[in-house]
């Protein structure tokens, strides 16, 4: 009996850690580790293949492909429990999944949020910025309205 209840623990205790949401200082853990991490949030680089399988980069797809990153498990787990999607890849990206109407477009607005501040960023820090910034007005539910322009 103590050993059925052993292989029960073992078998579920992944599926139990995989479902639960992460706090918000964890999620800032992360993103604090990946910043100073060479690769980021991804993984690795793989060929992902129009047939479904994925291949090592040297190794091309047998019809054509895409070549990108795969996430870091914690990276995936992130984007299921909490749905804060970090690095994100297009290329191979449901249309539908990234408007994520389901879910108020947050998917779209986490990555426009993204180039945003990478655009202000970009802008304060450097003195002759290869950015131009074009004035345009964002609205989102309970944050208002946000406008940016180069006069920001």
């Amino acid at each position: 009996m103590k050993y059925i209840i052993f292989v029960f623990i073992i078998v579920l205790q992944p599926l139990v850690i995989k479902s639960q949401k992460l706090e918000s200082a964890q999620v800032a853990e992360l993103v604090k580790k990946y910043k100073t991490d060479l690769k980021g949030p991804y993984k690795d680089i793989r060929w992902f293949c129009k047939d479904g399988s994925t291949r090592p980069p040297k190794e091309r797809c047998p019809e054509p492909g895409f070549q990108r990153a795969r996430y870091k498990d914690e990276v995936e787990r992130l984007a299921e429990t909490n749905h804060i999607f970090l690095g994100q890849i297009l290329s191979t990206t449901d249309f539908a999944a990234f408007l994520d109407k389901e879910n108020n477009y947050s998917r779209l607005k986490q990555y426009m949020l993204g180039g945003i501040f990478s655009a202000l960023i970009m802008a304060a820090f450097c003195k002759k910025p290869n950015i131009i910034v074009v004035p345009f007005r964002l609205k989102m539910k309970n944050f208002g309205e946000l406008t940016f322009s180069n006069g920001f």
